[in-house]
């Protein structure tokens, strides 16, 4: 216990100088859920995370899949890869957008008070095609990596979509292009393409004590005839996400959130479970959703492999059909919208590669 109160000490004087000199980029008022559900304060959040009982997760896993990325698609068409936790690349015709990139090895506002990545990211940095688009869900550090981010307005100049508050902390990393959206606003970038904007029920706060002064939420991404949704971080309302559908249409293809869920008493207002993620499908009427945000950092206490299995089995229960609502591996490349959907179109690693 002595130990504990030492570090979190260390921690607390830490943050004292971190958010004296954050307080100023973030936004000039606070903001709320739709649906306000206590907050868990920071003391709360330390004291989860010395005390946890997490399940063991191994040390480092290998990239089992080879993405196939930089692909010419046509019409409709587009091509999801999976390149690690919420982050995604997405391809359509001519035009290419990243879901939260987050390629760093460790998450956190210190290196000694972090969160190292169990997996690494499916293509690297490098790799990656040039982007057009970026959209950002939320400030926290598993989605909002400021490494990755400084390396895309340098190399790409890609338009960045965020919550409202944002703009600050963009400009720092480098960003030209920057679009603050509130909830239920829509930007068009082209005849082709728009963003809206959606709640989530979660929070915002990239260091302590300095909360909800930036704007989180999800994405409707409209490409043509097309709408994906990127769900971000959320926990479940029985009305929120029925509420979204109401206001923002149909779902072709979703990114639904399925980990980082236990235990379900710290949790359960901020993030989903498999179960909440399969009834967040059916209320926002989504086609086909995959899973995301698991497998990749070991943030709360379920085993690595617990995400997918639940997923199954409540997705079986509730009655849809197989491919409905599917996890992905990290590396993995699907082709969406074209005469079927190809459930996996990437082939494994061949031995011995790395």
């Amino acid at each position: 216990m002595k130990r504990m109160l030492l570090r979190l000490a260390a921690v607390w004087l830490s943050a004292l100088t971190v958010s004296a000199n954050t307080v100023a980029v973030a936004a000039d008022r606070k903001f709320e859920n739709v649906y306000p559900f206590p907050m868990k304060s920071f003391w709360d959040a330390m004291k989860f995370r010395f005390t946890r009982n997490p399940a063991k997760w191994p040390e480092s896993l290998p990239v089992t899949r080879q993405p196939s990325v930089n692909r010419i698609l046509k019409g409709n068409e587009a091509s999801i890869t999976w390149i690690g936790h919420s982050t995604f690349l997405l391809e359509f015709e001519n035009f290419r957008v990243l879901t939260d990139p987050v390629y760093s090895q460790w998450i956190g506002f210190t290196s000694w008070l972090s969160v190292d990545r169990v997996v690494p990211p499916a293509v690297t940095l490098e790799q990656t095609p040039k982007v057009d688009l970026i959209l950002v869900s939320h400030d926290h550090f598993d989605h909002m990596d400021l490494p990755s981010l400084e390396f895309f307005a340098k190399r790409d100049n890609p338009l960045v979509i965020a919550g409202l508050g944002s703009k600050p902390i963009l400009e720092d990393a480098g960003f030209k292009n920057i679009v603050e959206l509130d909830w239920w606003s829509k930007h068009t970038l082209n005849k082709d393409t728009d963003v809206t904007f959606v709640p989530a029920q979660h929070w915002s706060m990239r260091v302590p004590f300095v909360r909800n002064m930036r704007l989180w939420g999800g994405y409707y991404l409209k490409f043509r005839s097309k709408t994906l949704y990127f769900v971000g971080d959320t926990g479940y309302h029985p009305k929120l996400f029925k509420e979204i559908h109401e206001r923002a249409g149909a779902v072709d293809f979703a990114f639904i959130p399925v980990g980082a869920y236990a235990p379900r008493d710290f949790v359960r207002d901020q993030h989903i479970d498999p179960d909440d993620a399969v009834e967040l499908h059916k209320d926002v009427r989504s086609k086909k959703s995959v899973g995301m945000h698991f497998g990749t950092f070991q943030l709360t206490d379920e085993p690595i492999d617990e995400p997918c299995r639940l997923l199954s089995a409540s997705a079986k229960a509730k009655t849809l059909q197989p491919d409905d609502f599917t996890c992905m591996e990290i590396g993995e490349t699907r082709t969406l919208f074209g005469s079927e959907l190809q459930a996996d179109n990437a082939s494994p690693v061949p031995a011995g590669s790395n």
